[in-house]
């Protein structure tokens, strides 16, 4: 209880940033210029982002050539 007291005073303070109407209202629009400036002489590293066990990775290739094989209409 004496936890929940805390948190619900900590975030009494950003009440106004998490009202409802605030998210019925959308960002004005505007152009963001945003680059990836890469450093010359270098390439990217390729590498798994998560690794799978055998069973998983076999699991998977088999998911991946029947969907490649079906193509994204049939599913």
């Amino acid at each position: 209880m004496r936890n929940t007291l805390q948190l619900l005073l900590y975030i009494q303070d950003f009440e106004l940033v998490f009202a409802k109407e605030d998210f019925d209202i959308l960002s004005n629009h505007c152009c963001w210029d945003h680059a990836i400036k890469f450093m010359s002489g270098t390439e990217p590293k390729l590498f798994k982002i998560y690794s799978l066990l055998p069973v998983e990775h076999s699991k998977l290739n088999v998911f991946l050539a029947k969907n490649l094989y079906i193509g994204p209409m049939n599913l």
